[in-house]
């Protein structure tokens, strides 16, 4: 047990104490709040546990709050203690892969998430004056909320673990056992103040450095590795996304690029290439942020032409970020060097290679600039190494592949996802919840039709961007590659939707194909491809249903 109060890469410490059967004793130490049939066996069991104290517990609504009291509070966790090793062993259980799948099956979501979502009274406090509690900054946070923080950084990495690490972008299909649905992805959804917390760990860990004071820890107690991969699998949710982005994006960025240059420093604190995909990966999807703010400072990317500004500055005299242009003749800049140097690697893995890749083709187009950093870390945590800066001087940046522009309206416009109907059916479905999905835009709609995609079959380099304008350009009624499913933005839905039954009304034909039929028969196309409702084809040459 103590083996696995720090990271591990021991499987067989993880079986050994699965066979005991201690991790359900183990799970109802830990349990919190409202009174679980966990804490209800565990008191039968151990009359004097602390489980029972304190059990005014109340949470019928915002007035109850006045009586928030919990047993087993994670604030009384101390360094050390019973309660804080339970939890560590859970974290690092989760962190293998035969111990989230037994995990999985024991469903440890709840009680975990009871942890992860519970509010100091500190939190309380603010919540009732009608502020935000996850705006409370940790450093001026009680010793008590530090580290009932800590806890709750603990619980949300191992959640992170258990419920984020199959079956989204990127990663290995699910299991038949793995944590789905609504509810479960709602577990991993951080606060901002945890976004400082992640930042300062990853900060911490990279460059082998503890944390003094409550809530705080030793240089050993977590490993690059293990946080790089909590925070992937934290940022499958659209939502942890923006909110990494829009508070600390800027400096996780950094670490993120640093990361994965740290596999060409002699002072490397254990980045492998599973952990550099991880970074990686994290950065790619932190870029799609990358167009409207500044995505990394001035150094690793192209000159811009406003110099001396601040990208703040800049967005208010321009209005826009196209007005920050890049140089016209492209050069070889530090971060694409970095991600090159990281392509050329003989053990660079196919996710890792995807995310590197769409990074590059985006690279002209993202936004280099100045940006305030609101945190405690060091500044030369952002610095790099002499040795990277040296070994990925000469690299040389593949140019034969030029990534497509991106649309305005592909960032921030919610749009509508349907399979194309077949034949003899009418209209579209917009009105049958549970044949469309909603996505925030159309450059995350991209992710299902990406990387290791289960719906389409490329027969071309994919280019991220290009799909998402080719969404956008169908969504619009346009002539394009819609692959095989119909798109609608949001805010039209309906209004599509009535044109289509006016259409139905009116026409005295039998079926909707039948109209784009009569409108289109004029036009040489193979007649085996697919249709939009716009009557455009959709492409099949380059896209094959499942």
């Amino acid at each position: 047990l103590k083996n696995l109060t720090r990271p591990s890469d021991d499987s067989i410490a993880v079986e050994a104490v699965i066979d005991t059967g201690l991790v359900r004793r183990i799970l109802r130490l830990i349990t919190i709040g409202p009174v679980t049939s966990f804490v209800i066996n565990a008191v039968a069991e151990n009359p004097s546990s602390d489980l029972h104290t304190e059990s005014t517990y109340t949470a019928n609504g915002d007035e109850s709050r006045d009586n928030f009291r919990l047993p087993n509070n994670p604030s009384n966790w101390g360094s050390n203690s019973m309660h804080d090793a339970a939890l560590f062993v859970i974290l690092n259980i989760a962190s293998t892969p035969g111990g989230r799948k037994f995990l999985r099956d024991e469903d440890p979501v709840n009680v975990l998430k009871l942890i992860a979502d519970c509010h100091t009274d500190m939190e309380v406090a603010i919540s009732k004056s009608k502020n935000d509690p996850a705006l409370v900054p940790p450093e001026e946070s009680s010793p008590e909320t530090k580290q009932h923080q800590f806890q709750r950084l603990k619980a949300r990495m191992a959640l992170a673990y258990v419920v984020g690490s199959e079956g989204n972008f990127g990663q290995p299909k699910a299991a038949v056992s793995a944590v789905t649905g609504t509810a479960e992805d709602s577990a991993i959804i951080i606060a901002s103040f945890e976004a400082h917390l992640f930042i300062e760990l990853l900060a911490n860990t990279l460059h082998q450095r503890g944390k003094d004071g409550r809530g705080g820890y030793s240089a050993s107690t977590f490993a690059p590795s293990g946080v790089l991969y909590a925070l992937r699998c934290l940022l499958t949710n659209y939502m942890n996304q923006s909110t990494f982005a829009t508070k600390m994006g800027y400096a996780l960025n950094i670490l993120l690029l640093k990361s994965v240059a740290m596999l060409f420093s002699d002072n490397n604190p254990g980045v492998d290439a599973e952990a550099a995909e991880h970074a990686c990966f994290s950065l790619y999807l932190l870029s799609n942020y990358g167009f409207k703010r500044p995505f990394l400072p001035k150094k690793y990317g192209p000159t811009e032409i406003v110099e001396d500004a601040t990208w703040q500055e800049s967005f208010e005299l321009n209005g826009e970020a196209e007005k920050l242009k890049k140089s016209d003749e492209p050069e070889d800049t530090l971060g694409e060097k970095i991600l090159s140097a990281y392509l050329q690697m003989d053990n660079v893995t196919p996710a890792g290679k995807h995310a590197a890749e769409q990074i590059l083709l985006r690279w002209p187009h993202l936004i280099f600039g100045n940006a305030p950093m609101k945190n405690n870390i060091p500044e030369t945590d952002f610095d790099l190494d002499a040795d990277v800066l040296q070994r990925t001087k000469d690299v040389a940046v593949d140019r034969t592949r030029q990534g497509a522009k991106p649309r305005s309206d592909i960032f921030s416009r919610p749009i509508l996802r349907s399979r194309a109907p077949k034949k003899g059916n009418q209209g579209a479905p917009w009105g049958n919840k549970a044949a469309v999905r909603v996505f925030p835009s159309a450059l995350l709609a991209v992710d299902q039709l990406s990387y290791g995609s289960t719906k389409v079959l490329h027969m071309n380099a994919i280019d991220d961007i290009q799909v998402a304008n080719n969404i956008a350009n169908s969504a619009n009624g346009e002539k394009t590659e819609s692959y095989n499913y119909w798109w609608s933005w949001e805010d039209k839905a309906n209004e599509i939707s009535k044109h289509l039954q006016r259409s139905r009304s009116e026409s005295s034909t039998p079926s909707l194909m039948n109209l784009i039929k009569a409108k289109t028969q004029k036009k040489k196309r193979n007649d085996e491809e697919p249709l939009s409702i716009f009557g455009f084809n959709c492409g099949a040459a380059y896209c094959i249903k499942e």
